[in-house]
């Protein structure tokens, strides 16, 4: 799909928490972003006025912020790979779908390690042998 100035792109991205913070779950947000100018090389955006937020519920709920454009300008690389953001809505979903996933896998990864720390150190199968290094006991 060839980039045209004034042209939208989306980013899914984790909302913000409730009101009070009450919902564990805050909801996803899309941002949506304008070309601003395109170079050979890519594309430079900025956010839009308008974010479209939806939470558990499937209530959408608008969120305006004062401006017709606000933010930093970002540059988006053209050509196959990941970016900031995408040109439609499936490549920005598709997108969220798989940095959620290697988000999981790294946390899964983590909470591994964390309960194999925890089962060493609840087993005492190496604490009397620390003691006695630790004491000046060098013959482990």
């Amino acid at each position: 799909m060839p980039l045209e100035v004034g042209m939208k792109m989306y980013r899914f991205e984790d909302g913000e928490p409730g009101t009070l913070g009450l919902d564990p779950f805050p909801g996803i947000t899309i941002r949506i972003f304008k070309i601003m100018k395109i170079t050979p090389c890519g594309c430079w955006v900025q956010e839009a006025d308008v974010r479209y937020q939806w939470n558990r519920w499937n209530q959408d709920n608008r969120v305006f912020i004062e401006g017709p454009l606000f933010g930093e300008r970002k540059f988006i690389l053209q050509g196959n790979g990941k970016r900031f953001c995408y040109p439609t809505l499936e490549l920005a979903k598709y997108s969220y779908s798989r940095r959620k996933a290697i988000h999981i896998d790294n946390l899964e990864y983590r909470l591994d390690r964390a309960k194999a720390g925890l089962e060493t150190v609840s087993q005492n199968t190496f604490i009397p042998t620390l003691i006695r290094y630790l004491d000046g006991d060098n013959t482990i």
